[in-house]
């Protein structure tokens, strides 16, 4: 009777990219590995005014890989699956947002509170960052109540807006 070798261990490609700026991807392992191995990604050096964003890791079929967070923003671990992987970082501007400045125009003004009135009455919409600086009560809606708080702080600009207290 014939003695079988053991099978070679198989290595499956890792590939790392980032989406949305630059930032600097490794993993450890490196360039590939064998399934059941755990690859941790760091991430570093993201670009000046940009910020993570996501992780997501998946196989040459498009499978959803998990990934655990060690540090979050930083770094990651995975189980390499019996398939190649691609580790995508994506990275996004960091946004400043003044409250009650909604038209980001470095003043807060009736201007403002203009637009928030005319968004609550559905004759002119918000984008996503307008209506974060117009939500300045903190709730869940942009309502009368954020268009009267802004109305409040240009007559009195030293009081801070609910939403900038703790």
């Amino acid at each position: 009777m014939k003695n079988n070798p053991p099978a070679p261990y198989v290595k499956y490609a890792i590939v790392a990219n980032v989406v949305g700026g630059t930032a600097t991807v490794s993993t450890n392992p490196a360039a590939e590995t064998t399934e059941g191995v755990t690859v941790t990604v760091s991430i570093a050096n993201i670009e000046a005014s940009k910020q993570f964003k996501s992780i997501t890791v998946t196989d040459v079929d498009s499978g959803a890989v998990a990934t655990t967070t060690v540090t979050s923003g930083k770094s990651y671990t995975f189980t390499m699956p019996a398939k190649a992987v691609t580790v995508t970082v994506a990275v996004q501007w960091v946004t400043t947002v003044v409250y009650g400045d909604v038209n980001d125009d470095g003043d807060i003004d009736v201007t403002d509170a203009v637009l928030v009135l005319k968004h609550i009455t559905d004759s002119s919409t918000l984008n996503a960052q307008q209506q974060i600086a117009a939500n300045v009560n903190g709730d869940t809606e942009i309502d009368i109540t954020d268009a009267v708080l802004i109305l409040k702080h240009i007559t009195d600009p030293n009081t801070p807006f609910p939403i900038e207290t703790p």
